[in-house]
């Protein structure tokens, strides 16, 4: 199956691919951005994947990654980017001081094609960690999330294991294989 994957974000277009291409899914980037309409993330992806749809005329995949503190109601949420951009790494780590440094990922893959679309969630459960981990080119509260059961910030994975445990993976491979268990959408 070929599909377009709509994001200007290189490294969640290459995380996905490389997972949904050992299902035979083969995506091609369109560098397009749609507005995030909805409250969840699996709302937010269906919305986009109906959009683009609209667009192309062909199969397409969305995504859309929410990250939550738990000292906090449903934030930063779905305005994680915005949350970074304003207050910075100090800004999101003085958010947490004197509480509790859980978190969690929680990615939502959308899959459309001929007006059915199929939404796939993946979560992943850590904390924040107290420190600014890295300075290599990687997406950024990689840079502070440390998963549960591991000692290492997320930006320390190998994009193999990243790819097989973390919660973009973790959405992608459950589209991969549905896809795969129904072999008449190819």
């Amino acid at each position: 199956m070929k599909a377009f994957f709509f994001t200007s974000n290189h490294h969640k277009f290459a995380e996905i691919s490389d997972v949904l291409s050992k299902y035979g899914i083969i995506l091609s980037q369109k560098n397009i951005d749609f507005d995030e309409r909805g409250e969840t993330p699996e709302e937010v992806v269906l919305n986009k994947a109906k959009d683009a749809y609209r667009l192309v005329k062909k199969p397409v995949v969305t995504e859309d990654t929410a990250v939550y503190f738990d000292a906090y109601r449903d934030f930063p949420g779905l305005y994680a980017k915005r949350t970074f951009r304003s207050l910075g790494f100090s800004g999101l780590l003085k958010l947490l001081d004197g509480k509790t440094r859980k978190a969690h990922f929680k990615t939502s893959i959308c899959s459309g094609d001929k007006g059915k679309y199929k939404v796939f969630s993946g979560v992943w459960k850590g904390k924040i960690s107290r420190k600014i981990y890295s300075t290599k080119e990687v997406m950024a509260y990689e840079r502070i999330f440390v998963p549960d059961g591991y000692r290492i910030p997320l930006c320390h994975f190998p994009r193999e294991l990243k790819n097989r445990v973390s919660h973009r993976g973790r959405a992608a491979a459950k589209l991969g294989r549905w896809v795969k268990e129904r072999p008449t959408i190819k």
